[in-house]
């Protein structure tokens, strides 16, 4: 398999695990995204009611910021920035792996010319990955309070040349249109507890800008 995912043990190495039964995110605590196998994330989409039908036997994605067993480059993933293309880190993906129905497609080290590849899709991108600094572009209201989002994300499962269609969302998880909450630490949002996954990123005309936030209770 190309799609496979690796990670690096090592004594004294502390990996964090957020997980429930539908997706899991392993990664080392307290990394930046900047070093190799130190990522990884897979799991099955929520599918709303109107993809149903498209969706009729089984769908699955994952990434990793390995694109082999031994690799010492890092490759981008959602630690680093949420539109895993064009992050500061790198221009290419680890590995990828994506199913749906009885179609699949897996690559290693795929580029960012790779539109179909699994990736997050937020709404209020548009301006924020415009050619404006990622200190301007509508990120936040008039009270400084942030766009705050569903984690939609998209792919195709036939080649990573193809559009990359909304397939679900991931499941207790939130985009803040944010840059500056720190990685790995909680915050309380709606009654329910999060913790923020991708690192402080900054936009640009290939990246687009925010955190991932997974529900952990």
């Amino acid at each position: 398999m190309t799609g496979d995912f690796f990670l690096l043990p090592a004594a004294a190495r502390v990996w964090r695990i957020v997980a429930n039964q539908y997706q899991f995110f392993i990664y080392e605590n307290g990394t930046n995204g900047t070093v190799s196998r130190r990522f990884a994330a897979a799991g099955v989409p929520f599918v709303p009611t109107w993809n149903v039908p498209f969706v009729t036997n089984s769908t699955v994605w994952g990434i990793s910021d390995g694109d082999a067993d031994g690799s010492g480059t890092a490759r981008s993933t959602w630690r680093t920035c949420p539109s895993y293309i064009g992050c500061s880190v790198s221009a290419s993906h680890g590995n990828v792996y994506q199913l749906n129905n009885t179609g699949s497609i897996e690559g290693t080290n795929v580029n960012n010319n790779s539109q179909g590849a699994v990736r997050f899709v937020l709404p209020f991108s548009a301006q924020i990955s415009s050619s404006l600094s990622s200190s301007n572009g509508g990120r936040r209201f008039m009270d400084d309070s942030w766009f705050i989002s569903d984690a939609w994300i998209a792919y195709d499962t036939a080649a990573f040349t193809n559009e990359a269609k909304v397939v679900g969302m991931a499941w207790d998880a939130l985009w803040i249109v944010q840059n500056t909450l720190t990685a790995d630490t909680t915050f309380t949002f709606d009654g329910h507890t999060f913790i923020v996954i991708t690192v402080p990123n900054t936009a640009s005309t290939t990246a687009q800008h925010g955190q991932l936030c997974i529900r952990v209770s």
